[in-house]
């Protein structure tokens, strides 16, 4: 990571959200393009892999710290991006704290959030004076491909001074052989839409979110199953799954899954999915 840094100053690129101590990751990037003033801040969700090295500091995610440095920001440019490493990998929808999270954000004097690190496209939402954009999706990554991890979208946002006016997407694919495809069939605005429309339902997204929980955590035991039964027991795959069970995004599940169960609405979203 520190070798990237390096690369990138020695080639005049610029960068934020990470640096060798705190106060180094937390400097934003001041970029001016056409007389409008840009400040840009990073940080990640906890428990994302940098954390456990010592040689590069990427800041957490922390309301109260990033509204400060919204405050400190604010008076100096024109508009703030934001940009979340943050998000469960491989769904279609943030989960309703995330929502909060960024919708709190944008009160408090935040302008555009870009998220990333799911690898599928999520929704993007106008709320208030700003923009929210969960995840762009995958834009070059040599995965292989399942899923919605070869889809994504170009965002395109048209800008006075202080004010968004407009934001356009543009759809496209990754190919086989890793090329990028635009697409302008109505059919990839369509499912983006409907994407996009959840957000703004607190009852839909919360059911949405409901079923990624349960079937996260049918998941995580059909794993220890295979661990203690199918496979020769080992001692350092049970940790490994220990490991994994603790991570916040999957104590964030647990917690989700057993709401829904003791509220009742576990009983109702499956209730509706069978009528």
């Amino acid at each position: 990571f520190i070798d990237t840094l390096e690369l990138l100053k020695k080639n005049n690129i610029a960068y934020f959200g990470a640096g060798l101590t705190l106060n180094d990751a937390l400097k934003p990037l001041f970029i001016e393009i056409k007389g409008l003033k840009f400040g840009f801040l990073g940080f990640r969700d906890k428990g994302s892999i940098w954390s456990d090295r010592n040689e590069v500091i990427t800041p957490e995610i922390n309301a109260d710290l990033i509204i400060k440095c919204v405050k400190n920001l604010r008076e100096h440019v024109d508009f703030i991006v934001l940009s979340l490493h943050f998000g469960w990998e491989y769904q279609l929808y943030p989960s309703p704290r995330d929502v909060r999270f960024c919708r709190k954000f944008i009160d408090e004097g935040v302008d555009i959030i870009l998220g990333h690190h799911p690898h599928y496209p999520q929704g993007i939402e106008r709320y208030n004076n700003g923009l929210i954009s969960y995840s762009l999706g995958n834009f070059i990554w040599d995965q292989n491909f399942f899923g919605h991890t070869n889809s994504s979208y170009f965002l395109e946002i048209e800008l006075t001074k202080k004010k968004i006016v407009s934001a356009k997407v543009t759809p496209f694919r990754l190919t086989s052989n890793y090329v990028l495809e635009l697409l302008r069939d109505i059919d990839s605005y369509k499912e983006l839409n409907s994407i996009s429309s959840v957000l703004t339902d607190k009852g839909r997204l919360s059911e949405k979110w409901y079923f990624i929980t349960r079937n996260k955590i049918i998941e995580m035991f059909m794993n220890l199953i295979r661990i203690v039964f199918k496979q020769k027991f080992q001692l350092h795959h049970f940790i490994k799954w220990l490991e994994i069970l603790l991570h916040p995004h999957a104590r964030y599940t647990l917690r989700s899954f057993f709401f829904y169960v003791a509220s009742g609405k576990a009983i109702k979203y499956e209730l509706n999915k069978r009528s």
